[in-house]
């Protein structure tokens, strides 16, 4: 980062950098990089990994049939 702005372009190749979260199933941990488009190479975004989390389920509400239409 350069005066708290993420940079956009790689320093091996001069490239393009997009945002990508990389996932290990067996750890449970994901992590944010950037990718190089150009040549693959990975820079961290974040510091450590995060592990990943189950969104919540909201148990009080109602289930809708996906075989029966609602009349």
């Amino acid at each position: 980062m350069v005066n708290g702005t993420p940079k956009t372009i790689c320093e091996r190749c001069q490239g393009t950098l997009a945002p990508d979260q990389e996932v290990d199933l067996l750890t449970g941990m994901s992590l944010v990089v950037y990718r190089c488009i150009n040549c693959g190479r990975r820079t961290r975004l974040e510091k450590e990994p995060r592990p990943l989390t189950p969104k919540p389920v909201n148990r009080d509400a109602p289930v809708k049939s996906a075989t029966k239409p609602d009349r």
